[in-house]
Order: structure tokens, then sequence, then C-alpha cells
């Protein structure tokens, strides 16, 4: 087990996801995954919102053209 906060935030998360099938996860540094990390962030700021193509923030948007270039 890890020995801080997240760490115990992370084992908490294993118990619950081995209560639901097909489940797999993975630590990725928030480099690697740009997008999630700004759509985190992003929902700090606007809380019960669903993101569409019409609606994403365009820090986002950008993010994904980006993504899709490579």
């Amino acid at each position: 087990m890890l020995a801080s906060i997240s760490g115990l935030i992370i084992e908490d998360c294993k118990k619950l996801v081995h209560e639901i099938a097909n489940v797999e996860y993975y630590s990725v540094k928030r480099s690697a995954n740009r997008v999630a990390h700004c759509l985190a962030r992003q929902s700090c700021f606007m809380s019960d919102c669903i993101f569409t193509i019409r609606n994403a923030p365009s820090e986002v948007l950008s993010l994904c053209n980006d993504d899709a270039l490579i």
C-alpha cells in the first residue's frame, strides 16, 4: 500500500473496481493524458455538466485536434 493520502484513495478505488466486472485501470502521467486532465480540471468549475462537441471547452477541442494530427 502507498503511504500517502493519494495512495489510500487509490487503494479504495481498486477495492471498488473489483466489484465491477471487466474494468481495467492504469496509472498514466498527466502529460500523457492531457485531454482527461483538462476535462477533470474543467469539471471543478462546471459541476453537473455533460460535455459534447458543441459545448466542450476550447482547450479540450484544441487538445483533441492536436492528438488527431499525431
